[in-house]
């Protein structure tokens, strides 16, 4: 084994080989619960029957119908702590997307994606649903929504707080050789 050769310790590479065994359940969550997932403005619509019927564990569906509801209960404790007599305009700023770059890529997410992401994190929402979220939002390469999910979990919904606070959405620069950087579209 190269890594060996290279003087790798054996409990570090199992710990590489436990690392990527994850990584690819997360994707493989993901992508299962995807489908059944509808974005319907601030709320999340789960079809739990059409999962369980297309084979997805009954885990999974539990866990993601605990995170849809944490969701959508904030989402409507939220609408009552809003003035009725004010009309509200919808004004989400920023781009969406997701950029290749030479040296990794970065994720763009407007001021309503961030604000989303911010209160799935914030209710501890699980990996798999909020990578479900990043895949509607930005479409990245199939799989790269589950590791953008986990480094929006490391990030913070602090830290994007902070990036969103100009109202202008934020940007996530994922480096290959360096730790992300993220900051405010403005």
């Amino acid at each position: 084994m190269k890594a060996k050769q290279k003087g790798i310790s054996t409990e570090r590479i199992n710990d590489a080989k436990n690392k990527i065994k994850e990584y690819n359940k997360i994707t493989k969550n993901a992508l299962a619960i995807q489908p059944f997932m509808e974005f319907d403005g601030a709320s999340i619509q789960f079809n739990d029957k059409a999962a369980e019927k297309n084979g997805v564990s009954k885990q999974l569906i539990e866990s993601t119908k605990s995170d849809v509801s944490k969701i959508n209960s904030y989402v409507e404790k939220e609408k009552h702590n809003t003035d009725d007599g004010l009309v509200h305009i919808a004004a989400c700023s920023g781009a969406s997307k997701f950029v290749d770059t030479w040296n990794g890529y970065d994720t763009y997410f407007d001021s309503c994606e961030t604000t989303k992401i911010i209160g799935y994190l914030t209710i501890g929402a699980g990996v798999a649903t909020i990578a479900a979220a990043v895949a509607a939002f930005i479409f990245p390469p199939a799989g790269l929504a589950a590791g953008i999910a986990a480094g929006l979990m490391g990030i913070g919904a602090g830290a994007l707080t902070v990036a969103s606070a100009e109202g202008c959405g934020t940007k996530v620069k994922w480096m290959f050789d360096q730790p992300f950087w993220t900051g405010s579209q403005c």
